[in-house]
């Protein structure tokens, strides 16, 4: 895709007060029309002569969109949340982002030009000047933070979860000196509706709560001042009051003020937890920044501070000034799970300010994690949370430190992501190249929570959606011991094939498990190669490395171009099976750590797949192996194969030689699985107007999944099967009741058949053009298979013909897919479109398959292309006589799934596999006509005259 790309001409700078102005060449409504015309858009701003910043932009719909014509985007640097941006109806720009702890404004002045001005420093929450700091609040309402675990059990440490979806009506007060700035009514509009947005981004994806600002014009005070000037503590006693004689108190939810206080070293100040109170609810003030508003509304909603040094009112879980929002360090774009604790149970009896929705919460398989882990000095150690959630919605994981106020923090807090390991190690941060180092003697001890939490893929999924928890409290205590490290690692350069002696230290409280090994390519952003799958924790193990080439990268560069921080980016992992600790190779940036691998004169030509998983007692797969030299013009070589068998797994490693006496090697890891009993679905799972076969989240109108073939007895096929008939008896069908797009499989033209232009056609050719239920419809499931009108289906779906006598005269039967225009069908987003769903579109007048990220016509007429979000509706699955319907009352078809008039995707898929996956398969057991989607060969296929055939 093509990339939108604008960038800020800088006219000239100058500096006004405290401030520097960066006056640009660029209108204001330039902006604007490159913003509307694109739905994400590069912007370059420049924040000095010599420096850029360039974000991704996205529209975000708020209150404001519909009622005041205000169109609001925010700006992203990878995932980091740095700007707001709004453009009024009139088309002007205001903006705010924070940029290396600076606050920059984007303003547009009097003859349509933009400027960037970068503001003076605004304080801190609380007045930290000389580590001052205070929170003010009730502390015999909200409790004392510290002992809010002393009293309870373990069970009680959880983050409340419920489905409610709670959404604040926000009352934000503007005094004088910020409506002076900002110069009119609607400029300040413009600074609520960047408010409300930057809120949501914050708040909507861990707390799962949303905020709508008031817009009410008695909140902008434009005459005098009511709260200018006055102490911190002065504007929060009273601003509650104030509020509510302004607007009524009935008409908002929680509240702020956004005021220029007298105490120079004050940036926000807020009452702790004051939310719940009518009296006290809007019991916060702030600047105008957004990032201190949504750290003072923090303490109106129940958290203290996180960070360790800086201030007080703190509960001392981040190290330093912290990293989460309720800190005064970087990136602060994210709330720790000890705040989200605090806050969610602050709020947990507020149920006047939403709605209650159907949603369940993700659960941690607690089995594979323990309370306490007891680790030897100095070892690393990683965490990895195993968790479901029966809705199917994506899930975000964190890992944060959560020692309450005892003054020990040193694990850096992170922003929660799908990743569902975190390692703590000592190593440099690259970009910053800062040392990070933990302090893992004997004798400490650290406590962690360990987080899951439900979520959306788009972001007005997100505020919509309530976030529901899932958490698990974990202890990790150093003792003496022997530190777990590899020892004897120490050549910088390896050969492909080469086989290594790999040895590390063993403590006796790690010696009765066993370890696996594995290795990265990437500097330890991955570990993706295999060098043993399990072995014992004895301190030495063979490995072999990889047939992979793996390089040096140089991370920096001094102004000559000389590198000073350089790596090989090679690491290798000992991973304790069932445990957290781990052991890492030397992964020292500045050219000590790291290694690489160049290619071994034998190269291996042809090789098995590295890592596979057979069913047990399943026969090994035959692996073709080629290997040739390099050496002296004699390319032959030996192969010599030693194959070890272990309870769960086979090692197959072959050997290479080359008459100059050169070796290499290439392993196989072979993972045994036990066969489990196969899922029997009690019935067709229904998700938004959506049914599923062997899956409880389908995708498109009708889902139709495989079962892993280890899961079925071996040879069981698995596929689709259309109604089979012979012509004569397909020519009995009354043609008027024939919906078009209907489809049967033709027994006697051996072929699969469509109904369009009001005749019959096998799909690839032609079929005759002559054409010609009162009873019971049974719906069958066995071993993992779904029958329609069959107590026995062959087929994952198996749609069995009723005999044409039973049924009322000329009554047609087969399978009906959802119906589309190609204008209907481009609205649906591709990214969402599994591959191999079908439709049948009306305006082509064909059966449409999605394949290569496109649509095709089986004659391979290209379809039009499109994307929108997919939109949610409600299912409706009928039955009437011997037919079933989907989204349809009165089906006229054996299956008939209807579209409906809803945005969101619509189809039929059909089980993938691979050729080599479906060879599987016993013919001898494959019903005539039964279809799969095959993936290698990109097509959907037929089984017919004993043979799987593609339809082109």
């Amino acid at each position: 895709m093509r990339k939108n790309i604008f960038l800020f001409l800088i006219c000239f700078v100058h500096s006004v007060f405290a401030q520097q102005v960066f006056k640009t060449s660029t209108k204001a409504h330039e902006v604007a029309e490159r913003f509307f015309q694109n739905k994400s858009i590069e912007w370059i701003i420049p924040i000095s002569p010599s420096e850029r910043l360039t974000l991704q932009w996205s529209e975000r719909k708020n209150s404001f969109t519909e009622k005041t014509g205000i169109r609001t985007f925010v700006g992203y640097q990878g995932d980091l949340f740095i700007a707001t941006m709004s453009i009024s109806n009139t088309g002007d720009v205001s903006g705010d982002f924070t940029w290396k702890e600076k606050q920059w404004r984007i303003v547009t002045s009097r003859d349509g030009y933009l400027s960037i001005i970068k503001e003076s420093s605004q304080g801190k929450c609380g007045g930290c000047d000389g580590g001052n700091c205070n929170v003010h609040g009730n502390m015999g309402v909200h409790r004392n933070p510290a002992n809010i675990f002393s009293k309870a059990g373990s069970q009680s440490k959880q983050i409340h979860t419920d489905n409610f979806l709670r959404v604040f009506r926000l009352a934000v007060l503007v005094d004088k000196h910020y409506y002076n700035r900002y110069g009119s009514k609607q400029s300040v509009r413009g600074f609520w509706s960047r408010l409300e947005t930057s809120l949501n981004e914050y708040y909507a994806r861990e707390i799962g709560i949303t905020f709508q600002i008031v817009n009410n014009d008695k909140l902008i005070i434009d005459s005098s001042p009511i709260f200018d000037g006055k102490t911190a503590d002065r504007i929060i006693n009273s601003a509650t009051f104030k509020i509510s004689n302004l607007i009524g108190e009935e008409n908002y939810d929680a509240g702020i003020v956004i005021a220029r206080n007298s105490d120079t070293g004050i940036g926000g100040l807020a009452g702790l937890g004051r939310v719940n109170y009518s009296t006290s609810k809007a019991k916060a003030m702030s600047t105008n920044i957004n990032r201190i508003i949504a750290h003072e509304l923090g303490h109106l909603f129940g958290s203290l501070h996180t960070f360790t040094t800086g201030g007080t009112s703190t509960i001392k879980t981040e190290p330093g000034n912290g990293q989460s929002i309720m800190s005064y360090g970087t990136p602060v774009n994210f709330f720790s799970l000890p705040s989200i604790y605090f806050i969610r149970e602050t709020v947990r009896a507020n149920t006047m300010v939403g709605t209650s929705k159907n949603n369940e919460a993700p659960v941690i398989d607690t089995t594979k994690l323990s309370r306490e882990y007891t680790l030897p000095k100095e070892t690393f150690f990683q965490f990895k949370i195993d968790a479901t959630d029966s809705d199917g919605d994506p899930l975000l994981y964190a890992f944060h430190q959560a020692d309450i106020r005892k003054n020990n923090a040193q694990f850096e807090s992170e922003k929660s992501t799908r990743d569902n390991t975190k390692a703590f190690y000592n190593h440099w941060v690259i970009g910053s190249f800062v040392k990070r180092e933990y302090d893992l003697s004997a004798g400490k001890a650290y406590t962690f929570w360990l987080g899951v939490n439900d979520t959306k893929d788009t972001y007005n999924e997100i505020i919509n959606h309530p976030t529901r928890y899932d958490m698990y409290e974990t202890k990790v205590k150093y003792v003496d011991g022997i530190p777990f490290k590899i020892t004897n690692f120490q050549s910088k350069k390896y050969k492909t094939g080469e086989k290594v002696m790999l040895t590390w230290n063993v403590d006796s409280l790690l010696r009765n498990h066993k370890v696996r090994i594995l290795l990265s390519n990437d500097f330890g952003k991955t570990f993706n190669h295999v060098l043993a799958l399990e072995t014992e924790n004895d301190g030495s193990h063979e490995i072999v490395m990889p047939h992979t080439a793996i390089g040096r990268q140089v991370y920096h560069a001094d102004q000559n171009g000389n590198p000073i921080f350089h790596s090989g980016l090679g690491l290798i992992k000992i991973e304790v099976i069932d445990h957290i600790a781990f052991a890492l190779t030397n992964n020292d940036v500045t050219g000590n750590g790291g290694f690489e691998v160049e290619n071994s004169e034998i190269i291996f030509t042809k090789t098995p797949p590295s890592n596979i998983k057979i069913l047990d007692g399943s026969p090994i797969p035959h692996a073709d192996i080629e290997a040739v030299s390099t050496c002296s013009g004699n390319s032959t070589t030996q192969l010599t194969l030693n194959e070890v068998r272990y309870q769960n797994f086979i090692t197959r490693t072959w050997t290479a030689q080359d008459s100059c006496g050169n070796t290499s090697s290439f392993v196989q890891h072979i993972e045994i699985e036990q066969p489990t009993t196969p899922p029997t679905p009690s019935t067709p799972q229904q998700v938004k107007g959506r049914v599923g076969v062997n899956t409880e989240n389908p995708e498109v109108t009708l889902d139709i999944r495989r079962i892993e073939l280890h899961l079925l007895p071996l040879g069981q096929p698995q596929g689709v099967s259309f109604p089979n008939f012979t012509t004569t008896e397909r020519d009995t069908f009354d043609k008027k009741e024939i919906k078009e797009g209907t489809m049967i499989y033709n027994i006697t033209e051996k072929c699969l058949e469509i109904f369009q232009h009001n005749t019959w056609m096998c799909l690839g050719k032609p079929a005759n053009s002559n054409t010609s239920t009162s009873t019971i419809l049974t719906k069958k499931y066995t071993k993992g298979r779904m029958g329609i009108n069959t107590g026995n289906p062959q087929a994952s779906l198996d749609i069995m013909e009723i005999d044409i006598h039973v049924l009322p005269m000329g009554q047609p039967q087969g399978v009906s897919f959802p119906n589309f225009t190609t204008q209907k069908r481009n609205s649906f987003d591709k990214q969402k479109i599994k591959e191999g769903t079908m439709i049948y579109n009306i305006t082509e007048k064909c059966l449409q398959i999605f394949q290569d990220n496109d649509w095709n016509c089986f004659h391979a007429f290209p379809a039009i292309n499109g994307s929108s979000i997919p939109l949610a509706a409600a299912p409706s699955k009928e039955y009437y006589k011997g037919r079933v319907g989907i989204n349809i009352s009165k089906p006229q078809a054996t299956l008939d799934i209807r579209e409906i008039d809803e945005n969101f995707l619509q189809g039929v898929s059909f089980p993938n596999f691979t050729t080599l996956e479906r060879a599987s398969f016993d013919t001898t057991e494959i019903k005539e006509g039964t279809m799969i989607y095959n993936t290698t060969e990109k097509c959907l296929e037929i089984f017919q005259n004993n043979l799987w055939e593609c339809l082109r």
